[in-house]
């Protein structure tokens, strides 16, 4: 994206000062430069930019250029934005100036303008567009791009979530099972069937449907990258213990019917 900061008339000619793609450009009516801090000199309170001897023609009168302090001013907002846009999804033009959008961990809007924050869960709909409402700000209008955002983030953890999972202790041999916490595919079903085992539901215990006593088995053969059974140890470990003692006390029951 360009932006035009600003321009100026040297002996060179119109001399236009601008932000293209995050970069600041000098442009005379013959060359373009791309100007860092660090080649801008201070002079007497105003700063210059010196076109390099290589680059200068016999017919220029000058290879000195003024930049504008109003010119500097809006490059560096310009580089203060940037730097804010980095960690922000959108920004919003609004009657207190910019507010800066972006999704907290636990998916709420977080709003930044000024040296304020304020957080939301709530989105709603006035007359068709997508709206946020913070007394602060009023109705705020949310870009398209910030409930898409919300939207890719939870589908992204619900991936990410997928796998096997502890599902209970046997009453009656004692081994340990686990079962899909999604729903799969036929095809999918079907390259692990021979894996698994099924489980009428019974009037006591906790085992019923599709399980496994070979999580690890099933994980290789699907490829399954993300949530391994391998990672959550001592998570499935205290799963464990808890369905060893529920199965106790299930059996003590039963002993006493």
């Amino acid at each position: 994206m360009t932006t035009i900061l600003g321009q100026t008339e040297t002996e060179l000619g119109t001399v236009k000062f601008v932000m293209n793609n995050g970069k600041f450009e000098i442009r005379t009516p013959k060359l373009t430069f791309t100007v860092y801090e660090d080649d801008i000199k201070e002079q007497d309170g105003k700063h210059f930019f010196t076109i390099p001897g290589s680059m200068v023609s016999c017919f220029d009168r000058t290879n000195i250029i003024e930049i504008p302090a109003d010119v500097l001013k809006r490059w560096a907002e310009s580089r203060e934005d940037a730097e804010k846009m980095k960690v922000s999804l959108s920004k919003v033009e609004t009657s207190h100036g910019k507010v800066y959008i972006s999704i907290g961990e636990e998916d709420q809007i977080i709003l930044k303008w000024s040296d304020k924050t304020i957080e939301t869960k709530n989105i709603y709909s006035v007359e068709g567009k997508r709206v946020v409402c913070v007394p602060e700000l009023g109705i705020l209008e949310l870009p398209p791009v910030v409930e898409y955002e919300i939207k890719r983030i939870k589908h992204e953890r619900e991936e990410n979530a997928k796998g096997l999972v502890y599902a209970g202790k046997s009453l009656l041999t004692g081994r340990d099972f686990f079962k899909f916490n999604y729903e799969l595919s036929r095809d999918t079903f079907n390259r692990v069937k021979d894996l698994m085992v099924y489980f009428e539901p019974g009037e006591e215990g906790t085992l019923s449907g599709w399980l496994t006593t070979q999580p690890e088995k099933i994980e290789e053969r699907l490829r399954i990258r993300n949530n391994l059974v391998s990672d959550r140890k001592e998570e499935i470990e205290k799963q464990k213990g808890q369905a060893a003692k529920d199965n106790k006390r299930i059996i003590e029951k039963l002993m006493k019917a």
